[in-house]
């Protein structure tokens, strides 16, 4: 029983962190962010980094970045993304799987002015650990859109309705009064094909071996995730969001599956990107990475551990 309660610790980990694994970047400021290797997805072609904004994002009306939550020179070339976007599409909104719902007013304090950096990270966190991680990896992004006067919306669920989704199931959650309901999103019916099948992998490569019993109940959690950012990106299109980009854990995006199937399907006329960004080291498109994005990006982020 202790074995398999560290397994399930270590796949919650897993998932919240993105499905990164590796160990930190090995002197990332050596390392200019715009000449990470760029691949277009389908075809491995290498692109340029202004080629990736002029012809792969600058005409998308969703632009999701899929991350590995602790990869530095990943971040720091996702706010050289979000600075061209910002100079070349003035209406950007920019969402983070990071900030959860219930954290808005906090958020449009801290963009106002109106709260510093150290009063928003004990609103955001209770631990210093999780502070410091959101300090060094999401921190920075808020601190852009703020210099820039971009909006920022908390695009998650809540965790402890997550946690809920995972133990009781969503009937708990639909009987909850409707002030906690618009702080998440459900699915009207899980996924059968391959995102169901990833997830699976996933367990079975941390040491769990998921028959359905155990497999279901982290899916319910997981797609809890997904259409809650899926339907907190609809809304910032709505309210004329001009293109919104989201910043994910790649697992929610990977192959188009998760929350990039759940926006599609609720908005089939949008133009939607996703660029990938994976803790390889440079080279070729590797065939287990071919259309895992639109663009995937290999920030040869386990350096450390070579």
């Amino acid at each position: 029983m202790a074995v398999m309660k560290s397994t399930l610790l270590a796949l919650a980990t897993l998932l919240a962190a993105g499905c990164s694994s590796h160990g930190p970047v090995l002197d990332p400021d050596s390392t200019p962010p715009r000449s990470l290797t760029i691949h277009q997805g389908d075809t491995g072609a290498p692109t340029a980094f202004l080629d990736l904004i002029a012809l792969g994002l600058e005409g998308a009306d969703v632009i999701v970045i899929g991350e590995e939550h602790d990869d530095i020179l990943g971040h720091r070339l996702q706010r050289e993304i979000a600075l061209e976007l910002i100079r070349r599409r003035p209406g950007l909104v920019i969402g983070l799987e990071m900030l959860e719902r219930d954290k808005q007013e906090a958020v449009d304090a801290y963009m106002a002015g109106e709260m510093d950096a150290e009063a928003l990270l004990i609103e955001l966190h209770d631990g210093p650990k999780a502070r410091a991680n959101f300090s060094q990896f999401s921190l920075p992004m808020l601190e852009l859109a703020r210099t820039h006067d971009i909006p920022v919306f908390a695009a998650n669920a809540p965790r402890r309705y997550v946690k809920r989704a995972r133990l009781e199931g969503y009937e708990a959650l639909q009987a909850l009064p409707d002030e906690e309901q618009v702080l998440f999103t459900l699915p009207e019916s899980l996924d059968e094909g391959a995102y169901r099948d990833r997830l699976s992998a996933l367990m079975f490569k941390n040491g769990a071996e998921p028959d359905e019993e155990m497999l279901i109940p982290w899916q319910r959690a997981q797609e809890v995730w997904d259409a809650t950012m899926a339907d907190s990106v609809t809304k910032a299109l709505i309210e004329n969001g001009d293109p919104v980009l989201l910043v994910v854990g790649r697992f929610h995006g990977d192959f188009e599956g998760g929350t990039i199937a759940r926006i599609a399907a609720s908005n089939p006329e949008a133009d939607i990107r996703y660029v990938v960004m994976v803790g390889s080291p440079s080279g070729p498109l590797q065939d287990e990475d071919q259309g895992r994005g639109d663009f995937v990006i290999y920030t040869d982020a386990r350096r450390a551990n070579d």
